[in-house]
């Protein structure tokens, strides 16, 4: 029988029982694994959302387009740096060393910020683009290469991760924005600073066994490229599709506005998300699952959620406000069945020894999509009337409907 770039995303088919670990438990370092990425988000996330506020306020007066350009060039300098961190971290440099200068570079950048000078902002920001690009890719790597004896635990992991990750955005976008307009810019920008430096201790006391794993596991267990270029391959149609569907998110927050404030309609997810991430953690953790079954529920989730944001956005009237509520509440239960698992296929599957830069090519398809659609293009809201969101709902069927068949024909 011909094999399928599907077959198998099953924990239990494709590792072998002698690479398994009896042990299938977090140890002590996992605490530190997610204060580490709690942290440098919300340094990283602080920072973002301060930057064209301090270099368009008095202190520079920069005209808005120039700072929306240094912002967009923010995120472009991560890409590149964390393919220059991937190389580095499966070099002899290894994961940890790397994470460490990712850290120590951020702390660069945070306090360079706080010098009264243009050149000071431009280079304070090519530090922490450089070090968040080193720090976030090499620390997920760090985890996934010491938990290769313990792949049941890593989907529940990662989504642990994702988790916290979108807690330290919160904190950082919503927290250091706010100390920076009320106190002063400054005093936000050394407390990620300090952020950063508790990171780096973080990380310094974290054990790295990923060598005597690497070596144990690559013996057993051959890697699947076919499966990570699937793995890859949903994730761009997916994330892709949420943000065509975001213009339509926001043009309906603006219309349901009048009803509920603005701060929740802002945290809505965030708080939605919490609990959510929370139960996934515990569940998965203590009751195993296959990849492919969570990706499938986390497909058709999505599927309804664009088909109930495509009906909203149709015939709009106030009356849907619940129905938008309910909408948005399965686009953050889909991000929380296949975000983490992906990420967990591409570790499962890929060559230890080059993992690190394995995530970071992962993350190339869907910044060239958003480049150059929304950016490059200079897409608007206008451009994508509801029937984008009719194209994004049938895309996200069609992956919906593949899951759904595979999974239950294996079985």
């Amino acid at each position: 029988m011909n094999s399928s770039p599907l077959d198998d995303f099953d924990f239990n088919d494709s590792i072998p029982n002698n690479v398994i670990s009896e042990n299938q438990s977090y140890d002590r370092y996992f605490v530190l694994y997610c204060f580490g990425f709690l942290l440098e988000r919300i340094t990283y996330y602080g920072i973002r959302a301060l930057v064209v506020l301090y270099i368009t306020g008095t202190a520079f007066s920069l005209p808005q387009q120039e700072a929306l350009i240094i912002y967009g060039s923010l995120a472009l300098g991560i890409l590149i740096s964390s393919t220059i961190g991937g190389l580095l971290g499966d070099s002899k440099l290894g994961n940890k060393r790397t994470t460490l200068l990712g850290s120590f570079l951020q702390v660069i950048g945070s306090f360079a910020l706080c010098y009264p000078a243009i050149e000071a902002v431009y280079a304070g920001l090519s530090f922490i683009a450089i070090g968040s690009g080193l720090y976030t890719i090499n620390l997920k790597a760090l985890y996934g290469k010491n938990y290769l004896d313990r792949i049941k635990l890593l989907d529940s992991g990662l989504t642990m991760f994702y988790l916290v990750i979108n807690i330290g955005a919160f904190i950082g976008t919503a927290g250091l924005a706010y100390i920076g307009e009320k106190y002063g810019y400054n005093y936000a920008f050394i407390l990620t600073g300090i952020s950063m430096i508790i990171a780096m201790v973080i990380i310094y006391f974290i054990k790295d066994e990923s060598s005597f794993k690497i070596k144990q596991y690559t013996t057993q267990q051959k890697p699947n490229n076919s499966k990570i270029v699937v793995a890859i391959l949903f994730s761009v149609l997916f994330w892709a599709s949420m943000d065509i569907s975001n213009f339509n998110v926001i043009d309906l927050k603006n219309n349901f506005g009048e009803l509920l404030s603005k701060f929740l309609f802002l945290s809505y997810e965030f708080f939605l998300l919490i609990p959510f991430g929370l139960i996934a953690f515990l569940v998965w953790t203590y009751r195993y699952s296959v990849q492919v079954k969570k990706l499938t529920v986390g497909f058709v989730l999505a599927t309804i959620y664009l088909g109930l944001l495509w009906l909203i956005s149709s015939f709009f009237t106030s009356e849907y406000l619940i129905l938008f509520l309910a909408a948005m509440m399965l686009y953050t239960l889909a991000g929380i069945f296949i975000s983490p698992v992906i990420d967990s296929t591409i570790i499962q599957y890929a060559n230890p020894k080059f993992l690190t830069i394995t995530l970071a090519l992962s993350l190339l398809p869907n910044f060239l999509f958003t480049y150059f659609v929304f950016d490059k293009l200079d897409v608007t809201v206008a451009d994508f009337p509801v029937k984008a969101v009719l194209g994004a709902f049938i895309i996200m069927a069609v992956c919906s409907i593949i899951l759904w068949v595979w999974h239950f024909e294996r079985k």
